[in-house]
């Protein structure tokens, strides 16, 4: 329920705040006074598009604030934790909304910052504004179906058509997939046979350059070491071409024992020394050859090994990927070449989920069009009820289902509101043949219908009964009435005496036009201030005696 809306610097209105109560709620006032600057406001504090057009002159900003009792709201109190908006049990939820001139719009639930999208998605829940000239929801096919679906006692049946139909276009993205990846495997498949077979034959294995790299600078270390040690020991034992170590010492022993008669004291303490460095090189030439044996390597293991080094970096760097993703490479060409081949068969395996989706989507729109049928004749006949009492006697209503072609998140069905407001008349879509002011009473009978079915939210009418008057206008009272006491509130901008009588609580615009500008004034209206507007919106400009008693005919 709306229980207070305040609104500053906005069109005419400099500073007002209208406190709301229970039940119908009525607003009058004359021609321009600036009862529609109040819907504007509430529309603003609802997430409503905003216009800079609607900040007063002269003024820099202006602000919209609603304030609204959701007590057990349920839907609301979801919609709120879905959004991380804390709101205490006994609080109000107040909705603000401030329009600046030379900066962007803010927006607030209860001081909290949020987008207008949120205020307007709690705006549709509390509120449901209605109007001759409102995108209503008399005014589409949409609109229709969702006032139908109001109507339905398991309002479950529509969220399993929800997810089936989910569940169904994602089978449909799935066959497209599968057979955008057919034809496009179809088309490589030459080439992906060419890649595998290369990638098949080196068998590249998870990590094996690293092994390789690793093995080919253990082995080309013991390379260098092999041949710095044959080197030292050819130095020593010499070899068929060349004489080591050994054998100069041999040579120079031999050469200087037969000097040694000639020298007998110098000569054995030289080749005393000579022999001793002959052993000593042959306990080296002895520790060299165990150290020969010890690291030998294989030749022929280190050029496979930079052969199969050599042959994987060439694959990465042809197919532009590291050596570490060839096995990978190896494995999507693989896929790719399945695809290929066994096509035909996943196509089939994606058509057959397709179609059991589909089922599964049709059975559960079934069942929701049997639930629509099942509402729709006793609501139709209850709205043409409504009508009558609001002197549409005549009228004729059907909520008739029409089969959509396609599947859709709503069901099977294309709800149509019709009417046929003479005497053997065609019954005729709503949205297309009914007048402005058929329409508003359509309207209005419809919320009467449907108030019981959803609770708790504030319908505004907005000059709902133009263009009627006398007993229809009397009628169009009783009805906004009725549909308040049913919600809970209702408020509506009127023109009409008969409408303002019925009020629960009476509000009135005012302008007041200065030498600089005009300002327009609300005010509630009790006792004889209210019998004196009913008389003058009876009478016209001038009051007389038999509009005050018509007033307070009308009053009770």
């Amino acid at each position: 329920m709306l229980s207070r809306l305040s609104v500053r610097n906005i069109v005419l209105i400099d500073r007002a705040e209208a406190e709301f109560s229970p039940g119908l709620n009525v607003i009058t006032g004359e021609t321009g006074a600036g009862k529609s600057t109040l819907r504007s406001a509430l529309h603003l504090a609802l997430g409503g598009r905003a216009d800079t057009g609607l900040i007063r002159k002269n003024c820099d900003r202006a602000e919209a604030i609603a304030c609204f009792s959701i007590d057990a709201s349920v839907k609301v109190r979801e919609y709120l934790a879905e959004k991380e908006i804390e709101l205490d049990p006994s609080e109000e939820l107040t909705l603000r909304r401030v329009l600046f001139r030379n900066k962007p719009a803010r927006a607030y639930v209860n001081d909290t910052p949020v987008s207008a999208g949120v205020l307007a998605g709690i705006g549709a829940l509390i509120t449901e504004i209605c109007g001759q000239f409102d995108d209503s929801e008399l005014r589409s096919p949409r609109g229709f179906r969702e006032i139908l679906d109001q109507l339905l006692p398991d309002k479950t049946v529509r969220s399993a058509v929800q997810e089936a139909y989910n569940d169904y276009k994602s089978a449909v993205r799935a066959l497209e997939t599968e057979k955008n990846a057919i034809e496009s495997a179809l088309k490589e498949r030459d080439y992906a046979a060419h890649v595998f077979a290369e990638l098949d034959s080196l068998a590249p294995e998870p990590g094996e350059e690293a092994i390789l790299a690793q093995k080919r600078a253990k082995m080309q270390a013991l390379e260098k070491n092999a041949v710095l040690l044959q080197a030292a020991l050819k130095q020593i034992e010499g070899d068929y071409h060349t004489g080591g170590t050994e054998n100069l010492l041999i040579e120079l022993i031999k050469n200087l024992s037969a000097v040694e008669k000639d020298f007998p004291e110098e000569i054995p303490h030289i080749t005393d020394a000579l022999s001793a460095a002959l052993e000593a090189a042959g306990i080296a030439s002895a520790e060299l050859s165990k150290l020969n044996a010890a690291t030998a390597f294989d030749a022929g293991e280190l050029e496979r090994a930079e052969e199969r080094l050599f042959a994987l970096r060439a694959a990465a760097r042809k197919f532009r990927v590291s050596a570490d993703e060839l096995p990978r490479l190896r494995a999507e060409f693989s896929e790719k070449l399945e695809r290929a081949d066994r096509g035909e068969a996943r196509l089939i395996e994606a058509e057959k989920k397709l179609q059991t989706q589909r089922n599964e989507y049709e059975a559960k729109a079934e069942i929701l069009s049997q639930a629509r049928r099942l509402a729709a004749a006793p609501a139709a006949q209850t709205v043409t009820a409504q009508l009558a009492a609001l002197k549409m006697e005549n009228a004729r209503f059907e909520i008739a289902l029409e089969p959509e072609t396609e599947p859709t998140s709503y069901g099977a069905d294309r709800v149509i509101f019709k009417i046929a407001v003479n005497p053997g008349a065609e019954l005729t879509p709503l949205h297309i043949s009914a007048s402005g002011g058929e329409l508003s009473r359509v309207t209005l009978a419809v919320k009467c219908a449907l108030a019981g079915a959803d609770p708790g939210r504030t319908l505004i009418f907005d000059e709902i009964d133009r263009g009627v008057g006398g007993a229809t206008a009397s009628a169009v009272g009783a009805k906004l009435k009725e549909a308040a006491d049913r919600t809970g509130q209702a408020i509506a901008i009127t023109h009409s005496p008969q409408v303002a009588a019925k009020g629960d609580s009476h509000f009135h615009i005012v302008k007041h036009t200065g030498e600089a500008e005009a300002v327009s004034v609300i005010t509630r209206l009790t006792g004889e201030k209210r019998t004196e507007e009913i008389a003058r919106m009876l009478s016209g400009e001038k009051i007389t005696e038999s509009g005050r008693a018509a007033a307070e005919a009308l009053l009770g």
